[in-house]
């Protein structure tokens, strides 16, 4: 298709978030909350405590949730 346009190709390389011990510790602080509330938390709430944006909280809760660490019920995170 780029070609039919004459213009030139781009790629572009996939997001990839590394893993660095910040992350690594965040992600253990709020498991740790999690198993602390043994009646669920909203990803609001979770956002407070750890002064995190949505969206950061969003990727660390789906990252927990692939390992099998965290589930979602309604609108709720638990640790597993």
């Amino acid at each position: 298709m780029q070609s039919k346009r004459g213009g030139v190709g781009i790629k572009v390389k996939p997001l990839i978030e590394e893993i660095t011990p910040e992350t690594t510790t965040l992600r253990n602080r709020v498991f740790e909350y999690l198993a602390n509330h043994p009646d669920g938390t909203k990803m609001t709430e979770l956002e407070q405590e750890f002064s995190v944006a949505r969206i950061q909280m969003a990727k660390l809760l789906k990252d927990l949730a692939d390992e099998n660490k965290v589930a979602k019920r309604n609108s709720l995170y638990f640790a597993i």
